[in-house]
Order: structure tokens, then C-alpha cells, then sequence
């Protein structure tokens, strides 16, 4: 039943339309080995307050790229492990991260994070760039 609701939240995450500025996300956390549907939602700044110091986590967010001319949709998988985090449970996440990229497959980047400073969304855009190559910027013809 989890996965079928992280199946559908992440399904609604690729079908927006790249036109819009919406970044769409979820984020999943674990509870008894299992992951489990934290929240979702439409404003990517309001996925941020989610991740806890204290837990595992994954996300997953459409990022809109590009410019004035020409929009891309970038998908980002986020694997955060809070700072707060024991080895023991930080050891857990291998098998976690197996099942979070089965759910996750469609991704240009996976970003492992265990600081939300790391995961603003001018912070995930400058890290697409630096991973999509050729940026050529805005026309000024």
C-alpha cells in the first residue's frame, strides 16, 4: 500500500507541465524499514522544512531549467541522512537507497545531503548545471 501512494505521488511529480514554474516533490521517509509517503506538495521551498536531522530520508522533485526560451524539466533524487544520524541506521540506507531508486528511476541527479543548506533550489539548479554541461545562458539577439 506505501509503495502504490509513493508510486502515485511520484507519478504526479513527473506530469506537470514544464511551462509553469510549479516544482513539484515528495519526500519519503523510513519507518521499520519501510519507506513510507512523508508529504508532497507543488512549491519546492516547502519540501525543505521535511528533512530532519535525526532521520533517513528521500526526495524526489522536478526542477524547471533553462530560460525564457527554452524550459526543461530536470528530476532530482535527494538522499538525506540527518546529521543526527547513527552509523547504525546510517548503514540501513544502502538498502533503502536499492528501493528509493527502483521508485525513482527518472532522475538527471542523485544528491546526497545531510545539510538543507545544501538543497535550497538555487543550490539543486547550480548542481543540474554543472552536470548538464553546455549552459549557453539567455539570447541577446
Amino acid at each position: 500500500m506505501a509503495a502504490e501512494a509513493i508510486r502515485e505521488a511520484r507519478d504526479n511529480v513527473r506530469k506537470l507541465d514544464s511551462e509553469s514554474s510549479i516544482s513539484p516533490w515528495v519526500v519519503v521517509g523510513v519507518e521499520q524499514n519501510q519507506l513510507t509517503l512523508r508529504g508532497q506538495g507543488d512549491d519546492y521551498e516547502n519540501m525543505l522544512p521535511l528533512f530532519k536531522s535525526d532521520e533517513l530520508m528521500f526526495g524526489y522533485a522536478k526542477i524547471v531549467m533553462g530560460d525564457d526560451m527554452s524550459k526543461r524539466d530536470k528530476f532530482v533524487m535527494i538522499c538525506w541522512s540527518g546529521a543526527d544520524v547513527s552509523l547504525v541506521k546510517r548503514g540501513k540506507m544502502i538498502a533503502l537507497r536499492q528501493k528509493a531508486d527502483q521508485i525513482f528511476d527518472q532522475r538527471a541527479k542523485v544528491i546526497e545531503a545531510s545539510d538543507v543548506s545544501d538543497l535550497t533550489l538555487e543550490a539543486v539548479k547550480d548542481q543540474l548545471l554543472k552536470a548538464g554541461g553546455a549552459a549557453y545562458g539567455s539570447s541577446t539577439s
